[in-house]
């Protein structure tokens, strides 16, 4: 800022000659240094008009009233007070400093002329920042190629100045790329970058950058707005100005199609020549595109070919060979057929430059030309005889397929032509559509015995049939044997059996021959037999032929009766038990025994009985029919009393 540069003029007027003696003299006024004559004094531009700014004060030696002036059209002052007043607006950047001439007038003194004394001031207006940056040269445009090195600087055209009519740091301009959103700032800020460089004071220039690679096919153009915005620490003043940048494309993308990937919903049945769909693709350098070629690529079946319309653009054909959504290949891609379109780019028409493939699918609908089928002709399975209700029979394993699709895959189920086995067995489902497996089940199970007399009954026969309204389309035939199974436990001819034996049997004696018999056949059949009970360790069995044999000497004596258990087992482990009772017939092969070996008795003299009696006991062990208990007594021999 600069200081107040100050010129008096001093005028003076004497109010009358200076006399020898006595005479009256009119002193000047002056203004008080520093707070009163303006000196050091400046002003803001955005003053507001008809603010006070400044008071002059002067000082009269003879203390009369002093009044103030202010020359120019920029200030009035009150002629009494000296309060200055801005009367117009301030434009800094239009005048930078006001001159100006301050006056104070004294009234004289018993009739003196008035003193005047003037001042001639420079007041600097100081900067308000009220001056944007302005862009010049708008608009900006410049064109690069898009194979331009990341770093290089980008030639505007015409180069970026700003100017700020403001001074010092409300002139200090930076200048940037702007976006308001976080999406332009990728796509455009983080390509560009753009740095200041000041010319002068209030004079700069915007240097813009490539720091991303550009890509025509991408982004062919874009729009850059630059931001200038002042130094200023409150309220800083921006501009903004746009840069047209446009990316010239390079021969550096394949072939593009158009509305790619392509798909189509044709029925198997189409015929030949048949337009299924248009195929078009252009070069992916729409800035000079090269002509394309459309050729078929992975169609090794040749279903189609291609019919080119121009300008990139084909038709897609059938040809003769017929398309079959029952195709393996087809069915195991869901009845889609898949393959592939080439566009290639041509140099001068002839070289192949760059190519592009795309998918192509077609969706192929199903017509009703197959007939439903069992996975085999015949099926021969074997059953045991003891299946259960509802079981389904082992082994089976049959399905009916139509490789049509919905209600062109759809059919009955039934059993018919059967042999041996009507209402034993029923097919589930009765109704099936494309691929169904089938459930055979057991619905009369007694109806399944092996243990027949007729073996023709053992083998049971029924036809599977797969019918479409109601006429036979396709059927497969089931032949079931049976197999025995261990459903009969063993059977003897009686559920006990009594028996004799003497006592004296000697040990191997067949006490009996018991037998039983097994309904089943095979090993189930087999049987053998096991004593068990009390008294089997006096008997023993033949496991094979059950036959009862004595294992110890019988004593009546000492157990006159056995009760045991025969057991019959089969080769499945099922068991009959049949009780034994045992009788042991007594044999007379026991001495009767005399309780004492000597019986001693006195008597008296002349006396014709014993007084009490006299009693001589003997038991015999056998039994009743032996005479056991019945034992009869005579004297063998006799004393006489006197010895003779």
């Amino acid at each position: 800022m600069e200081w107040t540069r100050v010129t008096i003029f001093v005028i003076i007027f004497y109010l009358g000659s200076l006399l020898a003696t006595g005479q009256l003299i009119n002193r000047i006024p002056h203004f008080i240094p520093g707070s009163g004559d303006m000196s050091r004094f400046s002003l803001s531009e955005n003053t507001p008009v008809g603010s006070p700014v400044y008071q002059l004060r002067g000082v009269d030696p003879e203390g009369s009233d002093l009044r103030y002036s202010i020359s120019g059209p920029i200030f009035t002052v009150d002629r009494d007070t000296g309060v200055v007043r801005l009367r117009q607006e301030l434009d800094r950047e239009t005048q930078d400093l006001v001159e100006v001439i301050i006056s104070i007038t004294d009234e004289g003194v018993l009739g003196t002329e008035p003193n005047t004394v003037s001042l001639r001031r420079e007041i600097p207006i100081r900067d308000y920042n009220d001056n944007p940056p302005i862009f010049s040269g708008r608009p900006y445009s410049a064109s690069l190629s898009e194979s331009t090195p990341v770093g290089s600087v980008v030639i505007i055209t015409p180069p970026i100045i700003v100017t700020d009519r403001d001074e010092g740091i409300n002139a200090d301009v930076t200048i940037s790329c702007f976006s308001e959103t976080s999406m332009d700032t990728y796509s455009v800020c983080d390509v560009f970058s753009v740095t200041t460089e000041r010319n002068s004071e209030g004079n700069f220039t915007a240097t813009i950058r490539l720091i991303k690679p550009l890509d025509f096919e991408t982004r062919p153009s874009y729009l850059l707005t630059l931001k200038a915005k002042d130094g200023a620490f409150s309220n800083p003043l921006t501009a903004l100005a746009s840069v047209a940048i446009n990316v010239i494309d390079v021969q550096d993308q394949p072939p593009v199609f158009v509305n790619a990937p392509y798909s189509a919903t044709i029925a198997e049945n189409t015929p030949a020549d048949t337009s299924v769909m248009t195929i078009k693709a252009m070069d992916g350098d729409t800035g000079n595109p090269r002509p394309i070629i459309l050729t078929l690529d992975r169609e090794n079946n040749h279903h189609f070919r291609l019919e080119p319309t121009g300008d990139g653009a084909a038709i897609l054909m059938t040809t003769k060979v017929p398309l079959d959504r029952e195709d393996p290949d087809v069915l195991q891609n869901g009845g889609v057929y898949t393959f592939n379109i080439k566009a290639t780019e041509l140099i001068n028409g002839e070289v192949p430059a760059d190519e592009t493939l795309t998918q192509v699918t077609v969706v192929l609908t199903d017509v009703d030309d197959h007939r439903p089928m069992f996975n085999a002709p015949e099926f021969r399975i074997e059953i045991p005889e003891n299946l259960d209700y509802d079981t389904p029979l082992p082994g089976l394993s049959v399905y009916v397929l139509d490789p049509d699709l919905g209600p062109n895959s759809r059919y009955n189920l039934s059993l018919e032509n059967v042999k041996n086995a009507d209402g034993v067995f029923t097919v589930s489902p009765t109704y099936g559509e494309g691929r169904t497996p089938l459930v055979v089940k057991v619905v009369n199970p007694n109806r399944l015995d092996y243990d027949v007399s007729n073996e023709d009954l053992r083998t049971l026969v029924f036809d599977l049939t797969a019918s479409v309204g109601g006429e036979k389309q396709a059927s497969s035939r089931v032949t079931v044997h049976l197999q025995d199974a261990n459903d009969n436990a063993p059977i003897f001819t009686d559920s006990s059996f009594h028996l004799k034996v003497e006592e004296n049997a000697k040990v191997g004696f067949q006490v009996a021959q018991i037998q039983a018999s097994d309904r089943d056949s095979g090993i189930n059949k087999k049987l053998r037999y096991i004593l068990k009970g009390f008294g089997s360790d006096n008997f023993y069995t033949d496991p094979e032929t059950g036959g009862l044999y004595v294992k110890k000497n019988l004593d009546y004596e000492e157990q006159k009766s056995y009760s045991m258990a025969l057991a019959a087992v089969d080769g499945g482990g099922l068991e009959t038990n049949a009780n034994l009772f045992i009788d042991v017939i007594d044999l007379n092969d026991n001495y009767p025994e005399f309780e004492s070996l000597e019986y001693t008795r006195t008597i008296r003299e002349g006396a014709t009985e014993f007084e009490p009696q006299f009693f001589v006991r003997a038991t015999d062990v056998d039994g009743p029919s032996q005479g056991g208990g019945r034992v009869a007594y005579s004297i063998e021999a006799e004393n006489s009393i006197s010895g003779r």
